[in-house]
């Protein structure tokens, strides 16, 4: 016997429909999904992409940046310290310039002292000098007198022995006072302390002395041997001993003014202060 099928048991046009209906719209959905899920993906690589290369560089540049920005710290860290070596030189400097300055100033007293010590002796000194300059004066007119007197006797008509014998006195006396003259002329410089014009003046007085010796008379030759053996004592103090010199100077003027021998003056002396002794005119 053959089944009869009810008509309610049988899935009805509607139902059908409806559900193709919805399948269609899984369908759809799922593939709308999976664009838009594909989209994403595709939109979040190229901005996940394009985010780490901006980012890479970026991190480029600012490496560079950093080694360029190192570089010139470390340049102006070498900078600095090469300055602070020249500072540090200059302060050495400056520091010896101070130690000099300083040692400067502390001997200003003592240079006060002697500047005040040379203020009171100056006007005795010029003094001295004043004499020594009217003694070389009076020297030179003495010179002048003697150099004309000689002149005159020449002219004399005496006899050949006389004139001989009264040229060669005037001979030896003008040379005489040539020496002292020369003498007198290094006491002045010896008193100005100009050491160079006194040696120069005392080798003069020498050269005329030892130039006199061979021609002088009897009676003068051993005041001329005395005196050359002062004036090499005197050389030999000048210009270490000023003292010693003037004083032997001094002596040499005596005895060539007096006519007597002079007492030698020992060089073992020491000075203890600079004093001009007053020349004999």
């Amino acid at each position: 016997m053959t089944a009869s099928i009810s008509p309610s048991s049988r899935p009805s046009l509607l139902s059908r429909i409806l559900r193709f209906l919805l399948l269609l719209s899984v369908f759809v959905g799922g593939v709308i999904l999976g664009v838009a899920g594909y989209t994403f993906l595709f939109t979040t690589r190229d901005w996940f992409t394009r985010t780490v290369s901006e980012n890479e560089t970026r991190l480029t540049h600012l490496e560079a940046r950093q080694n360029q920005l190192e570089t010139q710290t470390y340049e102006r860290l070498n900078d600095l310290q090469a300055r602070v070596g020249d500072l540090e030189v200059q302060s050495d400097n400056f520091k010896l310039q101070l130690d000099e300055e300083s040692a400067r100033l502390d001997l200003l007293p003592t240079l006060e002292g002697y500047l005040a010590s040379n203020r009171e002796a100056l006007p005795t000194l010029q003094r001295q000098i004043t004499d020594l300059q009217t003694g070389v004066k009076s020297q030179e007119q003495t010179l002048s007198q003697l150099e004309a007197k000689l002149t005159a006797l020449g002219q004399v008509a005496t006899t050949q022995a006389q004139l001989e014998a009264t040229l060669t006195t005037l001979q030896t006396q003008m040379q005489l006072t040539r020496a002292a003259t020369a003498l007198a002329r290094s006491r002045l410089a010896l008193s100005e302390n100009n050491f160079g014009r006194a040696a120069l003046e005392l080798d003069q007085a020498y050269q005329l002395l030892l130039a006199l010796k061979n021609t002088a008379p009897a009676e003068k030759a051993s005041l001329i041997d005395v005196l050359l053996a002062q004036l090499d004592l005197t050389r030999q103090a000048i210009p270490s001993r000023p003292v010693v010199a003037a004083d032997q100077l001094d002596a040499a003027l005596s005895a060539l003014n007096l006519g007597f021998e002079p007492t030698p003056t020992p060089l073992t002396l020491t000075p203890t202060h600079t004093s001009t002794p007053t020349p004999t005119p």
